[in-house]
């Protein structure tokens, strides 16, 4: 699926004039990296989820354990969409959904990959 990543591209009149800020040109400047972050951008819109869970934890400085977790739900068919967000963020692993195998989750769970120390 995403050995053929494509991003649509938008068709612009020729430039008038000497403006070179057009969709076109702006479009053609992005390495294949960028295309990824920016596909990858609107699939986690669309798909992912940020959830935070405080949970009490004496031992603690303050008393709590506050965990972010990063999700990316997919249908197996599409384990390239995620293959593609672990290889972008180089973290995370891929794993069936508990109580439904055909759907795969993309996860990051270590707070210092998520918080970027």
């Amino acid at each position: 699926m995403l050995e053929q990543l494509s991003i649509c591209r938008y068709r612009v009149a020729e430039p008038q004039g000497d403006n070179p800020c057009s969709a076109a040109n702006q479009q053609e400047s992005l390495s294949i990296h960028e295309k990824k972050c920016w596909f990858l951008a609107g699939l986690i819109e669309g798909e992912g989820s940020l959830c935070i869970s405080i949970k009490r934890d004496e031992p603690r400085k303050l008393g709590y354990l506050v965990q972010p977790e990063f999700f990316i739900y997919q249908h197996q068919v599409r384990r390239g969409l995620l293959e593609l967000a672990q290889e972008v963020f180089d973290a995370g692993s891929i794993r069936p959904k508990q109580g439904n195998e055909d759907v795969l989750v993309y996860s990051i769970i270590s707070r210092r990959v998520i918080v970027g120390e």
